[in-house]
């Protein structure tokens, strides 16, 4: 009975998992470390684990055979998924085979997968063109939600200007913008938003986010 007891509480110790396949656009500010910081405030995601893949575009993440393995060993609970190809003058369009082919896998696993819907460029109004792409491979994969992070972005731009969301090179996301993104990849997972702050982050960003933040029905693009 003991040894019960034992492997029920090492069972309980372990909680839900999650993927992030993505760019520099996922990997600067740690957009990853601070969406587990808000999941973990919650109870039943308290013990989250991550791991984190790191891919140019998502065309490419099979490149490492390592990952192909896992992918056929391995289940996560949610898999959020950020680098679609994308036409930075909008005039071409690109394959998505790749990307395609790893949110299959992964939803025939049963993984519950995210698509993170990155911020327009400086000077480029692009958040429906994103949008779009990101679209086209839930079309093809027939499942996944879409997370809106340009949309936040956008209204967060809107409602308080003061906040610096994007880097120097026009491209990247300061911290202040990736933690923005963490909020409503974390908000996407958890079906509403969590008001928390992380180290670097002023009080009065988060509470911008929160009035930012919309309902999950229009944060989430479902099929």
């Amino acid at each position: 009975m003991v040894l019960i007891l034992v492997a029920v509480g090492v069972m309980q110790m372990v909680g839900p998992s999650i993927l992030f396949v993505g760019n520099s656009h996922t990997a600067t500010g740690d957009i990853p470390g601070m969406v587990v910081a808000g999941l973990r405030l919650d109870g039943d995601w308290a013990n989250v684990r991550y791991q984190v893949w790191s891919a140019g575009v998502l065309n490419d993440w099979a490149a490492n055979p390592e990952r192909v393995k896992a992918l056929k060993n391995e289940k996560w609970d949610v898999a959020v998924l950020q680098g679609a190809s994308i036409s930075q003058s909008h005039k071409y369009t690109y394959s998505q085979s790749g990307g395609v082919e790893l949110a299959r896998r992964l939803l025939e696993k049963g993984t519950r997968v995210l698509y993170f819907s990155e911020w327009s460029r400086a000077g480029w109004d692009e958040t429906a063109y994103i949008e779009e792409i990101y679209r086209g491979i839930q079309k093809e994969t027939k499942g996944g939600e879409i997370v809106r992070v340009g949309m936040v972005w956008d209204r967060m731009r809107a409602k308080a200007p003061r906040y610096k969301l994007i880097s120097e090179d026009g491209n990247h996301a300061r911290l202040d913008g990736a933690y923005v993104a963490a909020r409503a990849i974390a908000a996407g997972i958890l079906g509403s938003d969590q008001d928390y702050e992380v180290p670097g982050i002023s009080h009065g960003l988060a509470e911008q986010v929160s009035l930012a933040m919309p309902k999950d029905n229009e944060l989430l693009i479902r099929r």
